[in-house]
């Protein structure tokens, strides 16, 4: 049975409100048992994401362990459930929501009620096992089982297949148990959307990412003047929580035909774009009117705003995607190169920069920037040992089979960019046998099927002087 302090997390048998449950976070993450310090800790990075990125993953990878080795001694379903809610998190070292599904209807199947909320979720919106009948029916179970949250994405499975009235009626029992969510959700259905949905969701992005991240893409997206690379954010935000509609992945779709970015904005984040803390975080209040400054070339005053913003916050005017749009406005971008910042996202963003400038020399500068960052980055560990060793203690384990990627490995996008924007560089000076050279010792990763449009359209903006077909 779940322990007091994480049913009230779920709104199951003692429904409080979510400022309430998170009192009870402190107390979880000091607990001697794993799974109740994985709920603390889990429920406090999605609100606060305090401490560096590095010592929150080398925490959970530690948890982890923790929780195998608890259900190697003893399996017990709760250590299952805390388990699965790792392994189905954006937040987890390595996700894998087709082994969560399995430990979730391990754990429904013992009594644990949320675990019918969460596999049911899955089934509903997760592309490679989805379900709908088989979603419709666990949801239910949860709803009858008083799981808070049941109730709206139910109404949200109605209106994905177009059911509104029994969407409605599940909206009304919503806003009984959780009036944020149902509130929120009636808004994201409506055919209009003002500025307190927008402020709203903003507020709400740490509770619900994956809601809040569809409104936010919308809203970039739609506006007057548009914010491209803050829309594909938001967007990549819903598809992380398998949350994605196809109003978010045509918002992707349109977006990266105009822009080229999303591949680019991926890669910048790695696994970094994990919960609403870490959107919130680059939300650039002052965007749109530094682009209004740049739009009606006031420039010097842009270039000392954006040099204040490069020293206090770099991260916010990088990973909003800000200085890439700029090139748009005739700014004069060789005035940014010596404010970039010395990593990643900096040397990814100067890359960009220079093709935009139509410099191939400062091009392969900062692509060989890029490459450095890429060589201290480690390739993912897979997901077999886990499932290895989890096969002699839950039941579908050992059937479970490879299920096709929704999104790429973050890494191996960051590394087909290094490897043809350098190469790309080097054509562009007339170096093409370095380059060939180049192309041929680092063979591309394949990414999705989904994705190799979006491959195809950065080809197309940024790497002007590869010749067709590549390698």
């Amino acid at each position: 049975m779940l322990a007091e302090g994480i049913r009230s997390l779920y709104g199951w048998q003692n429904a409080v409100e979510y400022a309430q449950a998170a009192k009870t976070f402190a107390a979880l993450q000091d607990s001697p048992h794993p799974a109740e310090r994985w709920f603390g800790y889990w429920h406090g990075t999605l609100l606060q994401r305090s401490g560096s990125w590095d010592q929150q993953q080398a925490a959970l990878q530690k948890l982890q362990q923790h929780l195998l080795q608890k259900l190697q001694q003893h399996p017990d379903a709760v250590s299952t459930f805390a388990l699965a809610e790792l392994l189905n998190s954006p937040l987890a070292p390595r996700q894998d929501v087709p082994l969560a599904a399995v430990l979730y209807k391990y754990c429904a199947e013992r009594g644990i009620a949320p675990a019918l909320l969460n596999l049911g979720r899955i089934l509903a919106f997760y592309e490679p096992l989805k379900n709908p009948p088989a979603a419709e029916r666990l949801l239910r179970q949860a709803a009858e089982n008083d799981v808070n949250g049941a109730y709206a994405v139910l109404a949200e499975l109605y209106n994905r297949h177009q059911k509104y009235d029994a969407a409605q009626r599940a909206l009304k029992l919503a806003a009984k148990y959780d009036p944020p969510t149902a509130g929120l959700l009636t808004e994201i259905n409506s055919p209009e959307k003002n500025s307190s949905t927008v402020k709203q969701a903003i507020a709400q992005l740490c509770r619900y990412p994956d809601i809040g991240s569809r409104i936010l893409a919308k809203h970039y997206f739609d506006r007057i003047q548009r914010d491209l690379p803050m829309a594909i954010n938001c967007a990549l935000l819903a598809e992380r929580y398998n949350y994605a509609t196809p109003e978010v992945r045509n918002i992707l779709s349109q977006s990266d035909r105009e822009c080229g970015l999303v591949l680019v904005m991926y890669a910048m984040w790695q696994n970094r774009l994990q919960c609403g803390k870490d959107l919130q975080q680059v939300i650039l209040n002052e965007a749109e009117t530094l682009i209004l400054h740049c739009r009606y070339r006031r420039f010097d005053y842009l270039l000392s705003e954006l040099t204040k913003l490069l020293t206090e916050t770099p991260e916010k005017v990088l990973y909003s995607g800000l200085l890439l749009q700029l090139h748009e406005y005739d700014f004069p971008l060789a005035k940014l190169f010596l404010l970039l910042p010395d990593d990643l996202a900096g040397a990814l963003t100067g890359t960009i920069l220079s093709i935009q400038n139509s410099d191939a020399a400062l091009q392969e500068i900062w692509s060989c920037k890029l490459i450095t960052h890429l060589a201290v980055q480690s390739e993912p560990s897979g997901k077999k040992l886990l499932r290895q060793k989890l096969m002699p203690l839950i039941h579908g384990v050992a059937l479970l089979k490879d299920t096709p990627e929704v999104l790429p490995e973050p890494y191996h996008v960051l590394w087909n960019l290094a490897v043809q924007l350098h190469a790309d560089a080097l054509y562009g000076q007339g170096k093409t046998a370095a380059a060939e050279r180049i192309l041929q010792r680092y063979p591309q990763h394949k990414l999705p099927a989904n994705w190799r449009q979006y491959e195809e359209n950065f080809r197309k903006k940024y790497l002007q002087n590869t010749p067709y077909p590549q390698p």
